[in-house]
Formats: C-alpha cells, structure tokens, sequence
C-alpha cells in the first residue's frame, strides 16, 4: 500500500502550520482544546482546498 503524494503533502502542510501555532498558544498561555480544535479544523480544510484528490475532480 503506498501513500499518495497529494496526502503527503497534506500531512506536511498541516504539521508545518499547526506546530507552531500550537508552540506560540502554549507559550502565550492560551492553550486550550477548544484552540486546537479550531486550528486543526482550519488547517485541514485549507489543506484539502490546496491539495485536492486528483480522483475526485470534477
């Protein structure tokens, strides 16, 4: 089973956006799971925009 490139490029995207989101809310103090779900959300969807599935379009 591979991993397909347009998931690769997902997996980086949102770790290279929510790490240091997250570092910079957890050393402002405002670390908290309703943050890291609106972050997480954000990300994901925005990285679906930008890396869409070459098998889903239209």
């Amino acid at each position: 089973m591979t991993i397909e490139p347009f998931v690769k490029k997902r997996a980086i995207f949102t770790g290279a956006v929510m790490l240091p989101c997250l570092l910079l809310a957890q050393y402002l103090g405002y670390d908290s799971i309703l943050l890291t779900g609106l972050i997480a959300g954000v990300t994901g969807g925005v990285s679906v925009v930008l890396f869409p599935d070459p098998k889903r379009q239209p």
